[in-house]
């Protein structure tokens, strides 16, 4: 991606996201919603954002409401970027913090259970390293 393409792409961006926590009043669009992502094509026209919607059951409701006041988000866009144009946006669900989240809550469980994880046989790490040969001297290559 080049340069410019990236700047542009970070200052979208942050752009959208101020814009949809704070200027943005559609009773559809519920919950707190993070911009994941964003991709730009390289003739600036068109991009894809990845949301983050919670709870989860406004997901779609949310979602819905993004895609159809997506003309008016691309106004206030250009009120706060200045550009000769803004892109086209394609909003998209992105679940991966979502997943993110679920394992980091799996893994505290584990943890405050005290299991060991499974697959570990409660194997202390040194004791399954092979034991090194490092004494030995080199053989002598064959004649």
């Amino acid at each position: 991606m080049s340069r410019r393409r990236e700047q542009f792409t970070s200052t979208l961006t942050r752009a959208l996201s101020m814009v949809l926590t704070t200027r943005l009043n559609d009773p559809r669009i519920a919950g707190m919603i993070t911009v994941t992502k964003m991709e730009v094509t390289p003739d600036f026209r068109h991009a894809v954002v990845g949301i983050s919607v919670m709870p989860e059951k406004h997901e779609s409701r949310t979602l819905h409401g993004l895609r159809h006041a997506a003309r008016h988000i691309q106004a206030l866009l250009y009120k706060e970027v200045r550009t000769r144009t803004i892109p086209h946006l394609h909003f998209e669900l992105d679940r991966s913090l979502k997943k993110q989240a679920d394992m980091l809550d799996l893994i505290r469980k584990a943890v405050e259970s005290g299991e060991p994880a499974p697959g570990s046989d409660d194997v202390d790490a040194a004791d399954a390293l092979p034991p090194s040969d490092t004494n030995s001297a080199p053989e002598d290559p064959p004649s």
